[in-house]
């Protein structure tokens, strides 16, 4: 359910689409010998798109570090131009040029991007994470896999995901990956989180191809995870991860019994995807939206439920018919908490929530080793 939200600019009402002076560009600042900054360069944004994830790497093998910019955000439609990434290259005196032609038409609404030589060729390869498919929350987005094809100065990235790893395309609402040697077998895998989504993991079948691989202990750790990070947290040998995800600190609640889920579907007919939110509350799975935003969304409703009163007594399967529900698509939460993930070996995983007592043991320790 999209709403645009007016507020106050320069103290007059606008609308953030509306108002061009609310774009801000990104710049990169670099550190001089004195310790005093500069501005190296302006990482224009001529749409409302955003500036999601960026990565220093080095794109060209020089030896010095170049930049890639993932583009997102909800503002523009799905498949605009104003989505398609950019790489800057680096001529080692921290001058940065865009490279030109030097990745594949991808207008996807991103969310990041990181690096790792996956085919064992020498060079980085990368993986962009697809955020959104602008206009169709929470439908899946795509990511992809972009090998390095480049030789000297001619930088090119190739998008080899339909035949490398397919299963990155329709993965979900991604917010964070990893490269990591999963299985210990010096290939390195990906590990990837996202919204409504488990912690996914693709096995690297030495460079080449992903294979996505089921561990039964992760089937139900859907979540609003956020990120990732990686160590050898028992010091088994292998590495373990600390996965972040939305929390308990909030009014959405979901378990393996009771989940949060969304039902989206173009309820009222006109086009569009209308996405239905629902929780659980004493019991009973109710529609999480008030009845003026489902009314403001799907107009038909007002039909259905003419007063507040039997609206918040309805269940959500009285709210919508058999038929509605059953064409919907459905993801769901069952898992809020931020958690410990440990490497069993085999692919195998145990997820284990990071309880609030261990973190703030773990912070009062390290406040009082400094």
């Amino acid at each position: 359910m999209v709403m645009l939200i007016p507020y106050i600019y320069k103290n007059k009402m606008v609308d953030y689409k509306d108002d061009l002076e609310l774009k801000q560009e990104g710049y990169l600042i670099l550190q001089k010998q004195n310790g005093k900054f500069k501005k190296s360069i302006s990482i224009k944004t001529d749409t409302l798109a955003d500036e999601m994830g960026m990565l220093f790497f080095d794109a060209d093998q020089d030896g010095d570090n170049d930049l890639y910019k993932v583009t997102g955000g909800t503002e523009e439609p799905k498949e605009s131009v104003a989505y398609a990434d950019h790489l800057y290259i680096n001529d080692g005196k921290g001058n940065f040029t865009e490279a030109i032609n030097a990745l594949p038409e991808i207008h996807q609404s991103g969310s990041c991007v990181i690096a790792s030589d996956y085919d064992h060729d020498g060079d980085l390869d990368l993986f962009i994470g697809g955020r959104i498919i602008p206009g169709e929350y929470p439908m899946p987005a795509n990511s992809y896999l972009l090998r390095n094809d480049s030789k000297g100065k001619a930088v090119q990235f190739t998008d080899v995901t339909k035949e490398i790893s397919p299963g990155l395309l329709n993965l979900g609402l991604v917010t964070s990956g990893l490269w990591t040697d999963v299985d210990d077998d010096g290939w390195m895998d990906l590990l990837i989180v996202g919204e409504f989504m488990p912690i996914t993991y693709f096995r690297n079948k030495e460079g080449s191809g992903f294979e996505k691989k089921e561990s039964p202990l992760l089937a139900h750790s859907t979540g609003w995870w956020n990120s990732l990070t990686a160590g050898d947290f028992d010091r088994d040998g292998d590495m373990d991860y600390l996965a972040g995800n939305l929390g308990l600190n909030s009014r959405y609640k979901g378990t393996i019994k009771e989940p949060l889920c969304i039902n989206a579907n173009d309820y009222d007919k006109n086009g569009s995807i209308d996405p239905v939110m629902s929780l659980y509350i004493n019991g009973e799975k109710q529609i999480a939206h008030s009845w003026d935003d489902l009314v403001r969304q799907m107009n038909p409703i007002r039909a259905r439920f003419r007063t507040y009163d039997p609206y918040a007594k309805a269940t959500f399967e009285k709210s919508f018919l058999p038929e509605e529900i059953g064409a919907s698509y459905q993801v769901c939460v069952e898992w809020f908490e931020t958690s410990y993930i440990e490497n069993q070996g085999k692919g195998n995983f145990l997820i284990k929530p990071l309880s609030f007592s261990c973190a703030y043991k773990s912070t009062i320790e390290a406040m009082s080793n400094r």
